[in-house]
C-alpha cells in the first residue's frame, strides 16, 4: 500500500499575549472530509484530530469566528499517483503532498471519548466569508475600465481566481462609459454584471468560471478541455465499480487532490473497445435503477458513453488510521442538469433492450 501523509496547519492573528498562533499536526490521528460542489461556493471541510493537549484545545476554542486559518495536506509519499507535486527544490529527497483544503475555522468542538480526546474542526473557504459579506468593499468600476478588468478585480477582492471560457473577446474588451459603484455582496453584484452581458458563472472554493449563458450539454466540456488539460483517469486509480451513463458518472478514486469541481475528467482508458475489452466500463457497470450491468461489449452501447465528463461535486475523505483514503466524484456531461433526464431515458431503453 502507498505510504500516506496527512498534515494540518493552523495559523491566526496574534492572541491576547501578543503571540502569533501557529500549530502543525502531522503525527496525530486525523480524520478528514472535504465536500465541494459546482455552482455554489458552499464547500466545507470537517477535520477530526485525536489526543491534542489541553493547551492546544484551549487555543483553538478561545478564538473569534474566522480568526484561525487552516490548511489540510493529504496525499502519498511516493509518486504512484498523479496528485503529487515536486517541491520547489528539485534536489530535495522528498516531495510535497497536495493541498486538499484551505479555509477558515468556524467552530471547534472537543470532548473526551475514553480513552481519547477528540476535537472536531468545522471549516469553510475564506472566499465564502468574503463573498457573502456585504460590508466588504468591492473596488468600483472606473470609467474606461474593460469588462475583463472589472470581473478580475471583483473576483480577486473576494478570494477567487477568474477563468473564462468561449467568451467573445469583443465582450471582454467592452469599455464602461461611466463609473459604477457596488453596494451588495459579491454574489449579487457579480451575477448582475454577468447577466448584463449574457454571461453566467459557476463557483468553486478558490476560482470562478465565466462562460456564455447559452452553454449547456457538452459545450462547456469541450471549451474547458481546450484551455485546460483534462485529468486522465486510469483503471488502476479507480476504486470499485463506476456507475456511468450518457450524461452522468459516479466513481471513486484513490485520494487525488488535483481533482476539483469544474474540471474535466477523461475516462477514455476506462471505456475499452470491442477489440480491447478488458477495461472497467466495457466489462459492465452498474445501472442506476436496476443494479444490473449496463454496458456490454457492443459498439452501440460503448459509444453511447462520453469520454469526457464535467466534475459537478466531489468528496475528499480519509483517515490516517483506517482504510478510508479516497475521492468520490459525481460528474455530468456538460453543465445542464436537464441532461440527467435524457440519461435516465437512455438507461431505461438499455434495460428494455437487453433484458
Amino acid at each position: 500500500m502507498w505510504i500516506r501523509h496527512v498534515s494540518v496547519d493552523i495559523s491566526g492573528k496574534k492572541d491576547a499575549k501578543n503571540n502569533k498562533v501557529y500549530m502543525n499536526f502531522d503525527s496525530h490521528r486525523i480524520d478528514f472530509e472535504y465536500y465541494s460542489s459546482l455552482g455554489w461556493a458552499g464547500d466545507y471541510g470537517t477535520l477530526t484530530i485525536y489526543n491534542l493537549s489541553i493547551e492546544e484545545i484551549r487555543t483553538l476554542q478561545n478564538r473569534k469566528f474566522g480568526s484561525l486559518s487552516v490548511t489540510l495536506y493529504a496525499g502519498y509519499k511516493n509518486d504512484r499517483l498523479p496528485n503529487h507535486n515536486n517541491v520547489s527544490d528539485p534536489n530535495a529527497p522528498e516531495q510535497a503532498t497536495n493541498i486538499i483544503f484551505t479555509g477558515t475555522i468556524t467552530n471547534v468542538v472537543g470532548y473526551k471519548r475514553s480513552p481519547e480526546h477528540v476535537v472536531h474542526l468545522y471549516c469553510i473557504p475564506e472566499s465564502v466569508i468574503k463573498a457573502t459579506n456585504i460590508k466588504m468593499r468591492l473596488d468600483e468600476v472606473k470609467k474606461g475600465m474593460t469588462l475583463l478588468d472589472a470581473l478580475t478585480n471583483m473576483s480577486s477582492n473576494s478570494g477567487f481566481d477568474l477563468h473564462y471560457y468561449s467568451v467573445d473577446k469583443s465582450i471582454l474588451k467592452y469599455t464602461f462609459k461611466k463609473e459604477r459603484v457596488f453596494h451588495g455582496t459579491f454574489f449579487d453584484e457579480f451575477r448582475q454584471i454577468c447577466q448584463e452581458f449574457s454571461l453566467t458563472f459557476s463557483l468553486q472554493s478558490n476560482f470562478i468560471s465565466v462562460y456564455p449563458d447559452e452553454f449547456g450539454h457538452g459545450d462547456i466540456v469541450s471549451a474547458m478541455s481546450k484551455y485546460n488539460k483534462p485529468i486522465e483517469l486510469k483503471p488502476e486509480h479507480v476504486i470499485g465499480n463506476p456507475i456511468a451513463g450518457i450524461a452522468a458518472l459516479e466513481l471513486s478514486t484513490y485520494l487525488n487532490a488535483s481533482i476539483q469541481p469544474g474540471m474535466v475528467l477523461d475516462i477514455t482508458s476506462l471505456l475499452g473497445t470491442s477489440e480491447n475489452h478488458d477495461t472497467l466500463l466495457s466489462d459492465g457497470v452498474v445501472n442506476y435503477n436496476s443494479g444490473r450491468a449496463m454496458n456490454y461489449i457492443d459498439d452501440n452501447i460503448i459509444n453511447g458513453m462520453s469520454s469526457k465528463y464535467y466534475v459537478k461535486s466531489l468528496v475528499h475523505h480519509g483517515s490516517t488510521h483506517s482504510s478510508e483514503f479516497q475521492t468520490d466524484i459525481a460528474a455530468v456531461y456538460g453543465v445542464n442538469d436537464q441532461m440527467g433526464a435524457i440519461d435516465k431515458e437512455w438507461r431505461e431503453w438499455c434495460t428494455k433492450a437487453w433484458y
